[in-house]
């Protein structure tokens, strides 16, 4: 039934609220998670008349790629304690498009990833990462909502 289980992570312990889920899943014959954390592009800062550009320097941008894979590398060991292996994977680009374009390339039969119930304004002015995927998506897509979930960054919580 699912091969491969794409999982998204931000680095919250609200986006690891669906790793019980995906522990279950994985238990299937056949079945393997994919961690996936997805950096987001470099802020461009234009400025003046003549307008001028601030990027990210490389070192920086490979900074962040490590951070991104010792975060995965602590969940994929909470993973291990349940007996499961999960493969890690860092993506570069806007959020949802990342995420679709990586469950295109590891053909993953499934995407599994946290979503909160908020309001039609709230949706509107910040967006949702978990709608903008579902939208776009060619296969199966597991959102695990919850109302009424702090969606604060921070330490990842408990896996299981």
């Amino acid at each position: 039934m699912f091969r491969k289980i794409l999982v998204p992570l931000s680095g919250s312990a609200y986006s690891e609220s669906v790793l019980p889920y995906v522990v279950e899943l994985a238990r299937l014959p056949g079945a393997r998670a994919v961690l996936l954390h997805v950096l987001e592009p470099p802020p461009r800062i234009h400025t003046g008349p003549a307008g001028w550009t601030l990027f990210f320097r490389s070192g920086v941008r490979q900074a962040a790629r490590d951070e991104a894979l010792r975060y995965l590398g602590t969940v994929r060991e909470k993973l291990r304690e349940k007996e499961l292996e999960a493969e890690l994977l860092v993506a570069h680009g806007p959020v949802a498009d990342a995420i679709v374009q990586t469950a295109k390339e590891i053909n993953a039969d499934v995407v599994a990833m946290a979503s909160c119930r908020r309001s039609w304004i709230s949706r509107f002015l910040r967006g949702s990462v978990p709608a903008a995927t579902y939208d776009r998506m060619d296969r199966g897509c597991l959102l695990l909502v919850r109302a009424g979930v702090s969606r604060g960054g921070g330490n990842p919580g408990p896996v299981g």
